[in-house]
């Protein structure tokens, strides 16, 4: 009697490793995009605040109002490293996590393959099993007309 092949069971197990890692992979993009958005936002408030500055400074500013621009837009700086260094650990989590997942999508069309190599094993062997048989009953066929 034959055993019954692992490879179903490994498939469906490779599968649900693959959706978890798609999973965690769509939850890092979504951060890393939210990091990004959040970069781009303080970028437009520097942009946006140096231009004031400018502005003012054509029109006269005076010093303790030129000061707080300058400390406002260190901190719109500090805080634009911050977020450039957020972005870096989504990015390195990110790429981490894409390579998991198309480890696990190698690993899942391999055993596709080899399920479907199994198949068509199984069918090339029913096949020849079907021919023998038609074989064998032509042959006793034939058999029987030449003895009546």
């Amino acid at each position: 009697m034959k055993t019954a092949s692992p490879l179903p069971l490994l498939i469906e197990l490779a599968q649900k490793e693959a959706d978890e890692a798609a999973g965690k992979l769509s939850t890092l993009l979504a951060n890393q995009r939210q990091s990004e958005q959040k970069l781009n936002l303080l970028l437009g408030y520097r942009a946006e605040y140096q231009q004031r500055l400018c502005n003012s400074a054509e029109e006269g500013i005076e010093r303790t109002e030129l000061q707080n621009f300058g400390v406002f837009l260190r901190k719109l700086s500090d805080a634009i490293e911050q977020q450039q260094s957020e972005l870096k650990h989504w990015q390195s989590h990110v790429e981490a996590a894409r390579e998991i997942w198309q480890q696990t999508q190698r690993k899942l069309k391999s055993f596709g393959i080899l399920e479907q190599r199994r198949q068509d094993t199984l069918s090339a062997q029913a096949g020849r099993h079907q021919q023998k048989v038609t074989d064998e009953f032509a042959a006793r066929s034939s058999q029987a007309k030449h003895l009546n």
